[in-house]
């Protein structure tokens, strides 16, 4: 007899063995699978739903950081707009002061040199930005003519090698060619000769804005406060100066480093005496140096928007290379291989001669001056003589001269003369509103060339430097 056993409900066959389930074993089983399962689906979905909350998390910060990137150029913009609007509205006259564009916008106006020295600040949102702006007059009308003689006595010679290119404006006859001491006329003369009349005529030049700094510049000195920015800096390398530091000497001091001293920007350096500076200096936008007797700059010093002022005496020279804003109350002498760099300004507002040099403002050796010469005051006839302004044989002013009084030139102007007369000597001869182997040649003077404010009373500001200073 032979027996079969019972399966109960399923068998499994590996390996010639039976195993052998019951029906409540596999529900059991099933039911336990069941709760792995869930387990399971509800730890994936719990690490997608931190996935996609970090995921919009770092949506929303990158978001709040593009948004405040957006503030911050809304508030460029509005700093940039207000400047614009100041400008457009304020075509009349200009002083300095803080100006209310609206219920929420200013703007503060100081001069520097020649220029407007304009900051606007806007704020969006907590987002602040800052711009800073150079701001002069757009040249135009009379100034894009070669020669304005406001002498009325006599007419233009031209003789020698002289060369003119560019209209002429004059109150006498005009213009005329001579040969001199026998030998004719080889130059050239190729312009319009017109006549000022009540309409047009020679420039004034207001002084207001530079007195105003004059002012400042000598309250500043007597200032009993200044003692405490009194320093033992020497000129040497130094990482401790910062943007708007000041320093203060009450003697005469002298800078002579040959390794390279870079500045900081708005840098203030105020010197009760004489002060020299003949090293490797390089100074940034808006250095101010003020000294009460005479300013020496010499050696290889470099920068761009500097003010120099002196109160008796001012001398530039070596292989200086900077724009600058140079200014006097007594002679200024631009020699040697100097090159002050678009858009200096020259300026001296010595109206008495006190003894030594015969000129106001001497321009010589190789020097160059991209920009404007401004002498602005008219010496008497017992003067005029020993208040010249002078431009030498090889030296080059390619922009603007203004000059009320005598113009000794010898080199060129590339750009416009504006004198009310011309000078030269020659033994035993002097002549007066004569040009003899000179050069006056408008069209080689840049375009968009831009003049210091003061030329005209309705003037058309323009803006001829940008910075946007950091937050």
């Amino acid at each position: 007899m032979t027996f079969t056993p019972k399966v109960p409900d399923k068998y499994v066959l590996n390996k010639g063995c039976i195993f052998v389930f019951s029906t409540m074993s596999v529900r059991s089983i099933i039911s336990k699978e069941h709760g792995s399962a869930l387990s399971t689906v509800l730890v994936i979905s719990t690490i997608i739903l931190l996935l996609i909350g970090g995921i919009f998390l770092g949506i929303r910060v990158q978001m709040k950081f593009m948004q405040r990137d957006v503030n911050s150029t809304k508030a460029l913009y509005q700093a940039e707009a207000n400047i614009y609007k100041f400008l457009r509205k304020n075509t009349a006259s200009v002083h300095e002061g803080i100006y209310k564009i609206d219920a929420e916008n200013s703007l503060t106006v100081k001069p520097f040199g020649g220029f407007w020295d304009i900051t606007s600040e806007s704020s969006v949102s907590g987002r602040n930005r800052k711009v800073r702006v150079l701001t002069g007059d757009k040249s135009g009308g009379l100034y894009k003519s070669a020669v304005l003689l406001g002498d009325s006595t006599s007419n233009i010679t031209l003789t020698g090698t002289t060369l003119l290119n560019g209209n002429i404006f004059t109150y006498g006859e005009g213009i005329r060619e001579s040969g001199f001491k026998g030998i004719p006329f080889r130059g050239n003369f190729s312009g319009d000769q017109r006549h000022f009349d009540a309409d047009t005529t020679f420039p004034e030049f207001s002084t207001e804005i530079f007195h105003l700094q004059f002012d400042q510049f000598k309250n500043i000195r007597s200032s009993p406060q200044i003692r405490r920015f009194m320093t033992n800096y020497r000129g040497e390398v130094t990482k401790n100066l910062k943007t708007g530091d000041t320093l203060y000497y009450e003697e005469d001091t002298e800078w002579i480093e040959r390794n390279i001293v870079t500045m900081p920007m708005d840098l203030v350096i105020i010197v009760d005496g004489n002060f020299t500076i003949n090293g490797n200096y390089t100074f940034k936008p808006f250095t101010k140096i003020i000294v009460s007797d005479t300013l020496l700059v010499g050696g290889s010093v470099t920068g761009k928007n500097i003010l120099l002022y002196a109160g008796k005496s001012l001398q530039i020279g070596g292989g200086v290379s900077v724009s600058t804003q140079a200014l006097s109350e007594g002679n200024i002498v631009v020699r040697d291989n100097a090159y002050l760099e678009y858009p200096s300004l020259v300026f001296s507002s010595q109206e008495t001669y006190e003894g030594g040099a015969k000129e106001v403002i001497n321009i010589t050796g190789d020097a160059v001056i991209d920009g404007t010469v401004v002498y602005p005051f008219r010496p008497s006839g017992f003067t005029q003589e020993f208040l010249k302004v002078k431009i030498d044989t090889n030296a080059i002013v390619r922009g603007s001269i203004y000059n009320n009084g005598q113009t000794e030139l010898s080199g060129k102007i590339l750009g416009t003369a504006m004198t009310y007369q011309f000078y030269f000597y020659e033994s035993p001869t002097t002549y007066v509103n004569w040009l003899k182997d000179v050069t006056i040649d408008v069209s080689q003077r840049p375009e968009n060339f831009i003049l210091p404010i003061g030329f005209t009373d309705s003037a058309k500001y323009t803006i001829l430097d940008w910075y946007e200073i950091s937050e």
